[in-house]
């Protein structure tokens, strides 16, 4: 089943600006496919009423909450988000992961995310893939290594036994990964690309990272 995004809180005026964008999100929902779903990640703590104000104003049945900073640590409102999510009657709640490179193992990240947020509190975890600037959390400049990385950080995860995916763009996966790593999907992960062309479909696409296909498509970059 399609899955497509309306967008994201990442934007630092999201909150405040959730309210007045309704009326212009609400028209991109008319572009929608009937199958697809409708959703968005969030990075910021947000209330069971204003989760109930997306599920019932832009029709959102999903949501993903970020669970671990770029930083190396776990984000504290990401379980507070997928419970407030699910009380609010959003069906289907994940969690992303931005990982730092070098500061702290594939291992340790994994299971400090999964043991603070709880595997009951999601369905899927996935990998934030863009630029980090976070202080020794940088990608490395050597291609190979990041992509060695990013399989350390599979395998961590299926020892946990998680349901993961990868977000990221054909730019970031190239300028972070390689156009040769083939790590995501070759472990059957699926993708979630970010293009904000306000298009809800995947007619955009083009093939990478080993990718023939999406899952999630983020067209919209704010709520």
């Amino acid at each position: 089943q399609f899955l497509y995004f309306i967008g994201s809180d990442r934007s630092p005026m999201a909150r405040t600006a959730l309210l007045s964008a309704l009326s212009l999100v609400l028209l991109a929902l008319a572009a929608v496919p009937a199958l697809a779903n409708n959703g968005g990640d969030v990075s910021q703590l947000w209330s069971t009423d204003t989760y109930r104000c997306t599920k019932d104003q832009l029709g959102w049945s999903f949501m993903i909450a970020r669970s671990y900073h770029s930083y190396g640590g776990i984000d504290p409102n990401g379980r507070l988000n997928t419970i407030n999510a699910r009380a609010a009657g959003i069906r289907y709640t994940d969690v992303y992961h931005f990982p730092c490179y070098g500061k702290v193992s594939a291992q340790q990240q994994m299971e400090d995310d999964v043991s603070h947020t709880g595997k009951e509190n999601f369905g899927m975890l996935w990998f934030d893939i863009e630029t980090n600037t976070s202080p020794g959390c940088q990608w490395s400049a050597n291609l190979a290594d990041n992509c060695r990385f990013m399989g350390e950080l599979i395998r961590a995860g299926q020892g946990l036994s998680l349901h993961m995916g990868i977000y990221s763009s054909e730019y970031m996966w190239g300028r972070i990964m390689g156009d040769d790593c083939h790590v995501g999907a070759d472990s059957s992960l699926p993708l979630w690309y970010a293009h904000y062309d306000h298009n809800p479909s995947f007619s955009d696409f083009r093939s990478f990272g080993g990718w023939t296909r999406p899952n999630v498509k983020q067209y919209w970059d704010s709520v």
